[in-house]
């Protein structure tokens, strides 16, 4: 091996333990988290989806036919995208292009061009569809249709359904969480307190497999990042369930927390070692630690947390607040909650983009390295570099 390709693994090597401690130092500490901020946005507010690049968060004002758009750095509205129905529930399709709606009063989900914020398609659903997931891919969305009693799968690039199943009547399919390998779909049914799991493999050939009872009226599922511990939000029970999804011939429950008020919805910490928990008959987000089932932390928000979101870049969590319209910013303290944020980058400047995203460590391996490999020139790389501050 020559010497240049020997000091290219060496930093190589550097630039990965640099960017796993950058990844490490990024988890927000449970222990730290507080409200840092509130935004005022419209009617009810419900669902938050947030833009893959941390951006942007979309704000679903379930009895205001709107969608309010904030500015996750400046936690101004920017924009509030009308609808014409009410809406419950949002998706975004992994290029941050395109928002899915679901809309219960109108009986239909909607298409988003997030480039001029306006409706772009309608596709009808049946009764009073709920939740909506979407793959890892952008290829394909599920959505639980509520008063049909049904999930349906939609072709991303068609815009239509292109394979249901039906589930016992009255169940009221609520939420929808998709395993690992996408394989399953597991789905809360609310009105009979069951979940059942869909084999989701063939999207055209959705087949339920199996199905197991939990607490009254589940509202929320949240699944740990190695499918094998799905966390149930029983709204009708203050507790929430921990199943085991591994277990045969059907998944048990291992553990019943409880002591919550109307939890309504869940989501886990990046790091999964934290659960958030949403109580809507109050003024709460509980912060449960998923290694021991104790909640750690409860911090007050404002009245009727409903909707928990983790902002995939600077790891803030966003609560709405269904009775006060609003929605409150919980991160670490600091003198603004944009100061932890990074903008996205062009993606036209890899190298810059990649050096901007660990600690100072990782803009001097990389500048050996692109110097090594490329042989460019420490003025061309200062040129770049002031590009990427500009």
């Amino acid at each position: 091996m020559s010497h240049m390709k020997r000091t290219a693994l060496v930093l190589m090597s550097v630039i990965a333990l640099a960017l796993t401690s950058a990844t490490a130092a990024s988890a927000i500490s449970a222990a730290n988290l507080q409200v840092v901020g509130t935004v005022t946005v419209g009617n009810s507010p419900s669902s938050i989806a947030v833009s893959p690049d941390g951006r942007f968060a979309y704000v679903a004002n379930s009895q205001g036919s709107s969608i309010s758009v904030f500015d996750t750095h400046s936690l101004a509205v920017v924009n509030t995208i009308s609808l014409g129905g009410l809406p419950v529930s949002i998706v975004i399709t992994p290029d941050g292009t395109t928002a899915y709606a679901a809309l219960c009063s109108s009986d239909e989900v909607v298409t988003i061009s997030l480039a001029t914020n306006s409706v772009t398609r309608s596709i009808p659903t049946g009764d009073c569809p709920q939740r909506l997931v979407m793959n890892s891919l952008g290829t394909r969305v599920f959505v639980a249709v509520g008063g049909g009693a049904a999930v349906s799968a939609i072709n991303v690039s068609t815009n239509s359904i292109i394979g249901s199943v039906q589930l016992p009547f009255g169940s009221f399919p609520f939420d929808l969480a998709l395993n690992p390998d996408e394989s399953k779909i597991y789905v809360a049914n609310y009105g009979n307190s069951t979940v059942s799991i869909l084999n989701s493999l063939a999207p055209s050939n959705l087949a339920v497999s199996s199905s197991f009872s939990t607490g009254p009226a589940p509202t929320s599922l949240a699944l740990s990042r190695d499918g094998l511990s799905l966390y149930i939000a029983n709204f009708g029970g203050n507790s929430v369930s921990v199943v085991n999804t591994g277990s045969t011939p059907t998944p048990t429950t291992v553990n019943t927390i409880t002591g919550f008020n109307n939890p309504y919805r869940l989501a886990l910490s990046s790091d999964g070692s934290d659960l958030y928990v949403a109580n809507e008959n109050s003024s709460e987000l509980s912060v449960v630690s998923t290694s021991t089932g104790i909640t750690s932390r409860s911090i007050t928000t404002a009245s009727g947390p409903s909707w928990v979101a983790v902002n995939p870049i600077n790891q803030f969590v966003y609560v709405s607040n269904i009775y006060a319209g609003t929605v409150s910013v919980i991160g670490e303290p600091s003198p603004t909650p944009t100061s932890t944020a990074t903008p996205a980058l062009p993606t036209s400047e890899p190298a810059a983009s990649l050096a901007s995203t660990g600690s100072d460590v990782v803009p001097q391996a990389m500048l050996a390295l692109v110097l090594l490999l490329t042989g460019m020139g420490t003025a061309a790389w200062a040129q770049l570099s002031r590009r990427r501050r500009n």
